[in-house]
């Protein structure tokens, strides 16, 4: 019953006599150390011992741990019908969600991933977690850059979703003139860090098409050619039409 508790819900248990009391907290420590050392290693599979309420933590906290940094959250959740099992796995999953967000703000705020996760690279778990949801957001953001006409299909409130669609709204905030119209659009920390990195970084090549146009109308297309998304070439000639019109 502590193996139970020590991951998952406290139930209202009675504990009679000092027997009852001791074997209580044995088994709670014995899964609460199996899910520490989760997250110090989750790939340490000898650990994974279904025999012991230790082992069983333990592969439910690494089982989840190691779904959120291969983009598969809730696959293993059932994989043992045990609830030292389970327990440890629904607190590791959202635990992993949270290590993943936090990487995937981290990208929108301009972190050095490496730089990052040496402030934490005793806990193996959230190294990895930390990695995913940065990458995923390094890549969405990419995506917007590319094309950032497809939100509706980037509802699902992944990281990836969340970041594409800051970063989406914010590009083309400029070029409907309407800044800052979605910023809030969702609460995610992830969202918002990619729409403010999309809105500074379109920002500049709008700034950059104006002076263009008043100081050396020439050199439009070059400068255009010199952009490798599209988003880079819609706000200079956001910038560059707006400055022409006066």
């Amino acid at each position: 019953d502590g193996a139970i508790d020590a991951n998952g819900p406290k139930q209202g248990r009675q504990l009679n006599t000092n027997v009852d009391k001791q074997a209580y907290q044995v088994g709670f420590n014995d899964a609460t150390n199996g899910y520490a050392e989760a997250q110090g290693n989750p790939d340490d599979k000898s650990r994974a011992d279904q025999t012991t309420n230790a082992g069983l933590a333990y592969a439910g906290a690494s089982a989840a741990f190691n779904d959120v940094a291969e983009g598969k959250p809730g696959e293993h959740a059932q994989t043992i019908a045990d609830f030292v099992y389970q327990n440890a796995y629904s607190k590791a999953l959202s635990e992993g969600k949270a290590n993943a967000n936090q990487g995937a703000t981290a990208f929108g705020q301009g972190h050095t991933l490496s730089d990052d996760t040496k402030q934490f690279a005793s806990s193996g778990a959230k190294v990895k977690d930390y990695t995913k949801g940065y990458n995923d957001a390094q890549t969405a953001f990419a995506a917007a850059q590319s094309d950032a006409s497809q939100i509706d299909q980037h509802k699902s409130e992944s990281d990836f979703d969340e970041v594409y669609s800051g970063a989406a709204n914010a590009f083309n905030d400029i070029s409907n003139h309407t800044i800052g119209q979605h910023r809030n659009a969702s609460s995610n920390p992830a969202y918002v860090a990619a729409y403010d990195k999309a809105l500074t970084s379109g920002q500049s090549n709008t700034q950059d098409g104006a002076l263009t146009y008043l100081t050396d109308i020439q050199d439009y297309d070059k400068k255009m050619d010199s952009f490798t998304t599209q988003a880079e070439k819609n706000s200079f000639a956001t910038g560059f039409n707006d400055a022409k019109k006066g």
